[in-house]
């Protein structure tokens, strides 16, 4: 649900709620709207890439630590 105030006196609300029966609000379409959804889109991306590089960095460093173990085994069974 997006809720929007526009108008000059700041008093007309407009509620644009997204459903796949009932047709978009004339308002949603608005330049607000779109550039809220491109904002979301922006701060979505930007997680996505941040877990990302976390996930690999995690995954580096667990196959440091799998190695590491392996090669600590290998001498503990020696």
């Amino acid at each position: 649900m997006v809720i929007l105030n526009e108008g000059s006196n700041d008093q007309q609300q407009v509620v644009c709620r997204t459903s796949l029966a009932t047709a978009p609000h004339p308002s949603c379409t608005s330049r607000s709207v779109r550039n809220a959804m491109r904002h979301c889109l922006a701060l979505m991306l930007l997680l996505a890439e941040a877990t990302l590089s976390y996930n690999k960095d995690y995954a580096s460093k667990s196959v440091v630590f799998n190695q590491n173990m392996g090669t600590s085994l290998e001498k503990l069974r020696k």
